[in-house]
């Protein structure tokens, strides 16, 4: 009869802070109940020495940092994560993220968050928010979620889509406004490139009011378009705008609130 010789690998208790984020923390790399570290407080993990170690700021996006703990039970990080990451050679790992404020100054609508990490905007125009560098952060306006997400590079530059680049906001102004019944109103649209610079959009723009379809209108040189209509009814109208989009430029909507007296 032989003996049997079993090792035992221990772990190390390490510390995460990441209370200086606007998000909670998915630990990835282990296997476990796969619960968010609240960002309320400092949290513990027990880890067996190894590299590979990351998180998720929500399910489904991977945040681009990694970490490691020593066989002494320290926490060891790249050069390049030295910037948004505090910690090492102890046993608490400080994640400090990026502080960034998304404006909404010049945009079509109002701003509703990031939408997969259910973040609210301080203001209808600004969010204000400490991310973790990662790809996929999804913006959300009043006329709907971001086609394009952008990314937080761990240098802390935001970069996007070539084809966000395209970007504009829509413009609107309706006269007179009030109008009286049977008077000709004319809407004016304007859609311009941002930042500026990066050409004008062509095409044409459409109106429409509860789906049903008002009419369009071409885009000139400086990418404003006019329509005019005398059919609108008593009452308050919320006229919507669209524009399409064309090669440079990706399509977005905006709304004009006008008053029939």
């Amino acid at each position: 009869m032989s003996d049997i010789e079993i090792d035992t690998v221990r772990g190390h208790t390490i510390n995460i802070d990441g209370r200086a984020l606007s998000h909670d923390l998915l630990p990835t790399g282990i296997v476990g109940d796969g619960a968010f570290l609240p960002r309320a407080t400092v949290n513990q993990l027990t880890l067996i020495p190894a590299s590979g170690y990351s998180f998720q700021p929500c399910r489904g996006i991977v945040a681009d940092l990694s970490y490691a703990v020593r066989a002494d039970g320290s926490v060891d990080f790249p050069e390049s994560c030295e910037l948004f990451m505090a910690g090492k050679g102890t046993r608490t790992l400080v994640i400090r993220g990026y502080p960034m404020v998304l404006n909404a100054t010049h945009a079509d609508s109002d701003l509703l968050g990031l939408t997969n990490l259910g973040l609210r905007p301080h203001t209808p125009r600004d969010l204000a928010a400490t991310l973790v560098p990662a790809k996929g952060y999804i913006p959300q306006t009043a006329n709907g979620v971001f086609r394009t997400a952008f990314n937080v590079k761990r240098d802390g530059r935001i970069t996007f889509d070539r084809a966000a680049a395209g970007s504009y906001v829509v413009r609107t102004a309706s006269s007179p406004n009030p109008s009286s019944l049977g008077q000709e109103v004319t809407v004016t649209v304007s859609v311009l490139p941002v930042p500026d610079g990066n050409g004008t959009p062509q095409g044409s723009v459409t109106f429409s009011e509860k789906a049903v379809f008002l009419g369009s209108a071409p885009l000139d040189k400086e990418g404003t378009a006019t329509f005019r209509t005398s059919l609108l009814s008593l009452g308050v109208h919320h006229i919507a705008v669209h524009y399409p989009g064309d090669q440079s430029f990706q399509p977005s909507s905006a709304t004009v609130r006008h008053r029939v007296v």
